[in-house]
C-alpha cells in the first residue's frame, strides 16, 4: 500500500547539546519524511560532512543506516532497526515529541531533536526548508566537546602554545559564530532535487 501524501510539514529544532553558546537549528520537514531523509537534513543544516556513523533513539528503540549493521561491536547487545523506512509521521502519530541524534561515535556529538509542532503545508513554500538557527558546528574530527573547546581557546589566543598548529589544522578560517541560512537552504533544495531525481 502506498504511503498518505505530504499534507503537513514539522517544525523540528536541532540542538547540539553539550556546548554553550548553543548550536542550533529549526527546519521544516513534510510529513514523509523518514529517520534517513532526517539524518541527511542534519548534516546539511548542521554543516556536518557525513563522514561518520550515526543512530537515533526513539522511544527505547535505536534506529540507524544501512552502513552501520557491518559493525559487530556496534550492535552488541542492542537490537538497532534501519531507519530508512520509519517515517515522521509514524513518530508524531505515537505521541513521541523528542529524540536523539548521535553522530561520530568517536567524537560523539550528541543532539537533542524535538518536534515543536505540525502545520499544513504551503503549497507555494519549498521543502525542507531551514527557519533560523544559530552558529557553526564544531570541525570533523575535533576530539568531541573537550577537544572542541581547546580548539576555540587555542586559535582565539595567539601566544597559546597550540595555536599555530591548530590554526594550520582549521586553515586559519574557522569562525564559530558563522551562520549562513541561504547557503544552508540552497544546500537543502540541492539535496531534495538529488533525492527526487534518484526516486522518480
Amino acid at each position: 500500500m502506498a504511503s498518505p501524501k505530504r499534507t503537513r510539514i514539522y517544525k523540528i529544532k536541532i540542538t547540539l547539546t553539550g556546548i554553550k553558546p548553543p548550536i542550533w537549528r529549526r527546519i521544516l520537514v513534510p510529513d514523509d519524511s523518514t529517520l534517513e531523509d532526517l539524518h541527511h537534513l542534519i548534516q546539511i543544516s548542521m554543516g556536518w560532512e557525513n563522514s561518520h556513523l550515526h543512530e537515533f533513539e526513539v522511544g527505547d528503540t535505536v534506529y540507524s543506516g544501512s552502513n552501520s549493521f557491518d559493525d559487530d561491536l556496534y550492535l552488541e547487545d542492542r537490537k538497532v532497526l534501519p531507519e530508512w523506512n520509519i517515517m515522521l509521521r509514524t513518530i508524531y502519530g505515537k505521541g513521541i515529541r523528542y529524540c536523539s541524534y548521535v553522530y561520530d561515535f568517536g567524537d560523539n556529538w550528541l543532539h537533542k531533536i524535538e518536534i515543536e509542532g505540525s502545520e499544513a503545508i504551503d503549497p507555494n513554500s519549498r521543502y525542507p526548508h531551514l527557519v533560523t538557527g544559530k552558529r557553526r558546528c564544531p570541525p570533523e574530527d575535533v576530539g568531541g566537546i573537550l577537544g572542541y573547546h581547546g580548539f576555540l581557546e587555542a586559535i582565539k589566543d595567539i601566544n597559546h602554545p597550540e595555536h599555530g598548529a591548530w590554526m594550520e589544522w582549521s586553515d586559519g578560517q574557522f569562525d564559530p559564530e558563522e551562520f549562513d541560512r541561504d547557503a544552508i537552504n540552497s544546500s537543502l533544495a540541492l539535496w531534495y532535487d538529488q533525492f527526487s531525481e534518484r526516486n522518480s
